[in-house]
């Protein structure tokens, strides 16, 4: 009894513990040392039109792939889905950052998209579920609240350090920026996955849970006009 009690607490310790590495995460992942020269380096490869075409790509794939990524999430877990995005996302920064050219840029913008889709809703939802298990789903709001302030600052901290690093090397911001997704990826390695709606990851599982995710979307009027709004 008192193992399981021991180790039902070291349990619990950890979920609480995720809240902090959440924010450690939020802070490295967020340091987009590229959002204020992306467009002066891309124009060195692509014309403004073509830039605008990618952007577009790279929103198209991400919204194709929201399901099937949320499905890999819901059953091989969260933490998992959001290291992963943020190892491919590191991969696409690196291809842009050390093999310049318009095919590079197409190439790891599409594999960051990939990225960006494993972590959309993973991070919040293995936040919230550490929360719910330990009876403290009341704080989320709390949490959420400081993980954008988080976020903010992190943004205004590599804005500023971007342009300087353009001036250096005008590879160095994506490089900069991979390097601390990456630093992101081996912090929510180290998370605890929360038991809650745990289920075993098979081929079949995951097609039923990417139907599922699909019924969702359009199983009454109020659902279906709001995901078409979305979409759209």
């Amino acid at each position: 009894i008192i193992m399981r009690y021991t180790i039902q607490m070291d349990y619990q310790n950890k979920l609480e513990r995720n809240i902090k590495l959440h924010y450690i995460g939020e802070f490295f992942a967020e340091l987009l040392f590229i959002i204020i020269v992306w467009v002066a380096y891309q124009n060195q490869y692509l014309t403004l039109a073509q830039t605008s075409l990618l952007a577009s790509a790279r929103y198209l794939l991400m919204l194709l792939l929201e399901l099937p990524t949320g499905a890999f999430a819901d059953l091989a877990g969260r933490k998992l889905s959001v290291a992963l995005g943020l190892v491919l996302n590191t991969i696409g920064l690196f291809s842009i950052a050390f093999f310049p050219g318009a095919e590079s840029l197409v190439i790891g913008t599409l594999i960051r998209a990939i990225g960006d889709s494993f972590v959309s809703g993973s991070s919040t939802a293995l936040v919230y579920d550490s929360l719910q298990e330990v009876g403290k789903e009341d704080e989320f709001a709390k949490v959420r609240s400081n993980s954008i302030l988080i976020v903010q600052f992190s943004i205004i901290i590599s804005s500023v350090m971007g342009g300087y690093m353009f001036e250096i090397w005008k590879g160095l911001p994506y490089f900069a920026y991979g390097i601390s997704t990456f630093i992101a990826a081996l912090i929510y390695v180290f998370m605890q996955e929360p038991k809650l709606d745990t289920e075993k990851f098979t081929l079949q599982n995951y097609i039923l849970q990417t139907k599922l995710g699909f019924q969702q979307l359009f199983k009454n009027a109020y659902v279906t006009n709001l995901t078409i709004f979305y979409v759209l």
